[in-house]
């Protein structure tokens, strides 16, 4: 479904749920990697690790730059920004929900904090469950349009 506000919507779902989740799948083929003795490898998977805090750290730091901004305007905006009701106020469900935001097992907790996630989100993170879609036809239930791929004969 189309969001009220693109941008928030895009860094809620790019940054905070994806890129978040990449935190910990990313730890954990380095130390598959590392296990088995490709230390070159698992460095490389260390430095993506490190790059995603910074892909997440930007998200969160944008969205709250782009609420404040907002003065109030926005569907997202609020005098008190809690990073888990900043979510689900801006996340465009579905595709996008909180569970989606790790993955299994969740590693990444240092990564999460140094990305600025407060302790609340982190646990909100940890103990989400995959959300019921909502029944077609009613509102708020339109999915998504899937993007028609044309052949390469045209």
């Amino acid at each position: 479904r189309d969001a009220q506000e693109p941008l928030p919507a895009f860094l809620c779902g790019m940054g905070l749920t994806f890129e978040a989740a990449n935190l910990d799948h990313v730890l954990k083929h380095r130390d598959v990697f590392r296990r088995a003795g490709d230390e070159a490898t698992a460095m490389v998977l260390q430095r993506v690790h490190d790059d995603e805090v910074r892909h997440v750290r930007f998200a969160r730091v944008w969205l709250l730059r782009l609420l404040r901004d907002s003065s109030g305007a926005g569907h997202c905006a609020g005098d008190h920004v809690d990073d888990v009701d900043l979510y689900a106020r801006c996340v465009v469900f579905p595709p996008f929900e909180l569970h989606k935001a790790r993955g299994r097992p969740m590693m990444a907790m240092d990564g999460r904090r140094r990305a600025g996630l407060s302790e609340r989100f982190i646990e909100a993170i940890r103990v989400a469950e995959r959300r019921p879609l909502p029944p077609r036809g009613k509102p708020g239930s339109e999915l998504p349009r899937r993007p028609v791929l044309l052949s390469q004969d045209g």
